[in-house]
Formats: structure tokens, sequence, C-alpha cells
């Protein structure tokens, strides 16, 4: 396709670029800043005549603060930018973004607020599936866990699905000073704790921490069930967790290296074969629109840095004794007119 071109002038561009790397980015010696792979990528641009419309806005869309690893789709949104480059073309999409929540989340939310609300109305072990399973986390029923139970159906159904006359931080506050009265539901507010999370549902472990609630509320209060990690403090437990997030990641950059290199799937195959397919995915959506070029170039080297800085970011949260060794393989960006 055929796209206008856009002009840009020197002080246009510094003030974009200083926006799209509204990043985690550190320098080498751990303070803010750029690295050297950031200055490579800016240093491309001098190599482009023109920058596109298309260009400019499929650059603003990359990974930054707020389109995060964290979040559900965090995946689908790096395809729509894989995607995108390879088409040239540009389109709003809101998947991987602080704020984004599919339909199966509020799903699996709601289903956890039916079951405690059948525990409250007698519901027994004699239950099935997942009302079966929060009947034994929430054990005998009491006049402390019976609040804490009541108090979680409300605020994640206000929560979850809002309405725009819910005032929900007030009725955080009125559940929040009942806890005066309740050590049960006291420690559901723990250090941020199920008000924390209800303010940041975007989060890819939302899910589970809706069942250590439900578990604390049955008095489960052991070490590892720690709900305090939210937004992308839940990085920490990827690979734990849910490691095809960062395999998958991980592969998508190694396509993007490839294609920078100008090397192929058979190689991949052979460097990488524990995310091929991912690799190999990511290597074939860019290379769509033809051989590269400049304009090409930066778009897929912006790509593979500000994806990769999200997943530097996981492994700093991990603490080393929790990152396998292919983890921290990570291609790095080649310099400015190396293949």
């Amino acid at each position: 396709m055929v796209n206008a071109k856009k002009s840009v002038t020197a002080e246009e561009l510094d003030e974009l670029t200083q926006k799209w790397w509204s990043t985690p980015v550190v320098s080498a010696s751990g303070e803010p800043g750029w690295d050297e792979e950031v200055l490579a990528v800016n240093a491309m641009t001098d190599a482009i005549d023109a920058l596109p419309e298309w260009a400019l806005q499929v650059r603003g869309v990359m990974p930054q603060w707020g389109f995060e690893m964290c979040a559900h789709r965090w995946l689908d949104g790096l395809d729509n930018v894989i995607n995108m480059i390879g088409k040239e073309e540009f389109w709003p999409f809101t998947a991987g973004w602080c704020g984004d929540m599919p339909g199966r989340i509020k799903e699996a939310a709601e289903q956890r607020a039916a079951a405690v609300e059948a525990w409250l109305g007698g519901g027994t072990l004699e239950g099935h599936g997942l009302q079966r399973q929060v009947a034994q986390w929430l054990g005998e029923s009491t006049a402390d866990k019976r609040e804490a139970a009541t108090c979680f159906v409300e605020l994640v159904r206000t929560f979850f699905f809002p309405s725009p006359d819910d005032d929900r931080k007030d009725l955080v506050v009125r559940w929040r000073g009942r806890g005066e009265h309740n050590d049960v539901l006291a420690s559901m507010f723990e250090e941020g704790g199920f008000a924390g999370l209800l303010e940041n549902t975007c989060g890819f472990k939302t899910i589970d921490y809706l069942d250590l609630h439900i578990r604390r509320i049955g008095g489960d209060t052991s070490p590892e069930r720690d709900t305090r990690c939210l937004c992308n403090g839940q990085l920490r437990y990827v690979l734990r967790d849910d490691p095809e997030r960062y395999d998958i990641t991980r592969g998508y950059l190694w396509g993007l290296h490839a294609y920078l290199h100008g090397r192929h799937e058979t190689w991949l195959r052979s460097t990488v074969p524990e995310c091929a397919g991912a690799a190999v995915y990511a290597l074939q959506g860019v290379c769509r629109a033809g051989s590269p070029t400049p304009l090409r170039r930066w778009l897929v080297a912006s790509l593979l840095k500000t994806t990769k800085i999200w997943c530097q970011r996981a492994l700093s949260r991990m603490g080393d004794e929790l990152v396998p060794g292919y983890a921290s393989d990570l291609p790095r960006i080649p310099a400015v007119g190396v293949a």
C-alpha cells in the first residue's frame, strides 16, 4: 500500500522520541536513562528520508508504561504491533494496555463471587467444581467469615461490573472501616490487599489473587499466600505461574533479531529451539512488507528493544535463584549498519 509521508522536524522527532521511551529502561549504571541499545535504535532514524504517519503511530503504541508485560492480553498486543509492521498500517487496539480486561477474566471473577455467595447461602461440599472448591477454602461458617465473604461478593461485583452510579471509593472505605471489629475482614485490607487488587484488575494474576483472598477469609494466611504484588510487581511470578507469557515474548525477540541480522527460519530452529515457534511467527510477521529498509529496520529494532525492556524488568523482579539460564539469553540490538 502507498502511504503519504510525514515531514518531522528534528525538534518534533526529539519530542516524540522522549515520549516513545516512556519505559522502565535504565542505563548500565542502574540509573534511569538510555542504554547503548536505545541510542543505537534512535540513531537508525538518521537513515530514514521521511516518516509515514502509519509508522509514527505504530512506534507510538509499542510497549511502554501503560502497555506492560503484566497485562492480561500482553501477547495479543505484541501480535498487533508485529502485524502492523508487516502490513505497514496502523489500527487502534487495547490488548495489553493497562485497564484492558477481557471477558474471560470478568467471567472468572463472577464465578468466584457466585461461589462465595452460594457458601453464604448454606452451600456445602456437596457442590461441584469451583463451588465445591470455594466451600472447602472457606470452611466452617462464622460471623466474621460471613461478613468478610459478603464484602468479597459486593466489592468484586462492583469493581468488575461497575455502573455509573457506583461510588467504589466510598464502598471500600466503609468496608475497611468495618474491619475494626472483624479481624478476618481487616486482614483482607492489610497493606493494600483486597482494595489494591480491585484497583489493579488488569494484571495477569488477578484471578489467582481473588482465590488467595477467598482462602484468606477461610483462615489460610501462610506466607506464600502473598497478595501484595500488584500491577507489574506480579512479574516476579511470571515464570512460575505463567511461563508461556515470558517464553513466547522471548521467542518474539529472537524472531525480530533474526530479521535485523538477515537470518532465516532454519537458523532460529537450530539456535533457539525452545521458543522457535514464536520466533518464526515474529519473523514471518514483520517480513510481510518485504526486505529490510531503514524504516522497517528502525521499527523492528524499536519493538525488539521496548519488548526486551519488559523481559529484563521481569527478570529483575524474580531474583537470581528463580531465573533459569535460558531466560536471561536475550538478543542484543545490532550496531547501526550491521546486518
